[in-house]
């Protein structure tokens, strides 16, 4: 089926060319893909058939040699094209009334055809139906591990502007957070130490042994030192 175009030429212009729609007419035939299926009780279900046929086919779906219509408990809707129709029916709420047979059905002016859907209930004890409920509501909830950081803006210079003039913000980069450091504070009046002098150097005085024990202390604690005057004197 489809269209088809003759064109004639001899090489003198103009060429001429008729179009032909060709239509090939045959009855109905339809495919079921799946032909038992199992039904949780309360559930929903939707279940299709494709037909093909032309001239175009009427379609329509049989419970028990009865019509389904639209309704609160059926939904049915179709999909045409030229000479295919997917047909769909959904089932609402299933429940032991509706284990039987469904037929989909075809019907144009060269003959008549159906296809057969038998659906099954499956019994679910109300333990497991609420296991299931409850699943269903359940949403997926992602937890990310915290990480002692502190945030940074990071910027570069402007594309269109002269280094360094101009900035834009980029992305955030985390950089974790140092730990604090220990320090010590130990009183002067413990070496005889005290403060003299314009600049306010530490003079440390006494026992060299306890001095040196002293130094050795502020090193183990990272003590910055750098600020001390030493001086070691001598007894007098």
């Amino acid at each position: 089926m489809g269209a088809y175009l003759c064109i004639a030429s001899n090489g003198v212009p103009p060429s001429v060319s008729k179009r032909i729609s060709l239509h090939v007419e045959f009855p109905p035939q339809i495919h079921v893909p799946n032909q038992l299926v199992g039904v949780p009780t309360g559930d929903n279900v939707t279940i299709e058939c494709f037909v093909e046929a032309y001239p175009k086919a009427i379609s329509y779906w049989v419970k028990k040699d009865m019509m389904i219509l639209n309704s609160e408990k059926y939904y049915y809707e179709t999909y045409d094209t030229v000479y295919q129709i997917h047909m769909k029916l959904t089932i609402f709420n299933f429940s032991r009334n509706d284990n039987t047979t469904y037929k989909c059905v075809a019907k144009n002016s060269l003959g008549e055809t159906e296809g057969d859907i038998k659906l099954n209930e499956i019994y679910i004890s109300p333990k497991a139906k609420e296991i299931r409920s409850e699943k269903s509501k359940a949403t997926e909830v992602t937890l990310a591990p915290t990480v002692a950081a502190d945030i940074v803006d990071h910027k570069q210079p402007a594309l269109d502007s002269p280094k360094g003039s101009q900035f834009y913000d980029n992305s955030p980069s985390v950089v974790q957070t140092p730990k604090p450091t220990k320090r010590v504070l130990v009183p002067f009046d413990v070496i005889g130490g005290k403060r003299s002098g314009s600049n306010g150097a530490l003079v440390l005085k006494g026992n060299p042994i306890v001095v040196l024990l002293l130094l050795c202390l502020a090193s183990c604690y990272k003590v910055n030192l750098s600020y001390l005057d030493v001086f070691t004197h001598k007894r007098c």
